[in-house]
């Protein structure tokens, strides 16, 4: 495993007969200097927006120019997405390194704040991979080899996850409307408002679906009817005008 993430890392920086088997370690002079001729020739220069570029899309096109470099270097079979043909744990797992690792260099120390261009170096991104994901690595590996179906499970969860916040934040925006702050308040913890447990199976924490027995049927029948208005706003904001004409006979369907 730590000799593969070696492999590429030698591969990214055009390293050849070199040990890197005390890494994470500053990089040598020699290393240094390949580095930023290699960024040099791999420079990249974020797209004007408004001629002050945000943050997100900063951060959107270095990990786009990052995925085309890494496609030109040979790394076809690194995806970027969880829907890739190309399926297997070891690749997936390099995949999210890959993206996280690039993501942070627009953070870190070493570009603070500016855009990545052809004056910085890229040793900074794989000493960054190395110091900073090869525990992680490491451990989601060893919960691969126990459950193969480990990262579905995960990207579920996280998923779910989601979806739990934004009805979270739904539900407080319909209190905020309907003028009920101390009702709001009552949805600021995802796992109170939500209609999910969190239970452990197997060592592993986990998500259920649950009644609503534990709270009042008042209450109930209040949470109902919160859902049921922001589902009916969210069927107006898909169909637009259309739906906008078509109110009563929508209303009596609900």
């Amino acid at each position: 495993m730590r000799s593969a993430v070696h492999a590429h890392c030698v591969f990214l920086l055009k390293v050849r007969d070199k040990d890197f088997s005390s890494l994470p370690a500053p990089p040598s002079t020699e290393e240094r200097e390949i580095a930023i001729q290699v960024a040099g020739h791999l420079g990249y220069v974020p797209k004007d927006v408004f001629n002050e570029p945000s943050t997100q899309v900063q951060s959107q096109g270095f990990q786009s120019y990052c995925k085309n470099e890494l496609h030109k270097l040979g790394l076809k079979r690194f995806t970027w997405d969880w829907e890739s043909s190309w399926q297997h744990p070891f690749n997936e797992l390099m995949s999210m390194v890959f993206y996280r690792t690039f993501r942070l260099a627009l953070v870190s120390t070493e570009y603070h704040h500016y855009c990545w261009n052809k004056d910085h170096n890229n040793y900074g991104v794989v000493a960054a991979l190395m110091e900073r994901y090869f525990t992680y690595l490491k451990r989601e590996w060893k919960s691969i080899q126990k459950d193969a179906e480990y990262l579905v499970k995960k990207k579920e969860n996280q998923k779910l996850a989601k979806i739990r916040q934004r009805t979270c934040e739904r539900r407080r925006e319909w209190c905020d409307t309907a003028k009920f702050p101390i009702l709001a308040s009552q949805f600021n913890d995802p796992r109170v408002c939500s209609d999910t447990e969190e239970v452990l199976e197997n060592g592993r924490q986990v998500y259920r679906k649950v009644g609503l027995r534990w709270r009042s049927q008042l209450f109930n029948e209040l949470v109902l009817k919160m859902d049921r208005d922001i589902e009916f706003c969210n069927r107006i904001k898909k169909k637009g005008k259309k739906t906008i004409d078509r109110l009563p006979e929508l209303r009596s369907t609900d």
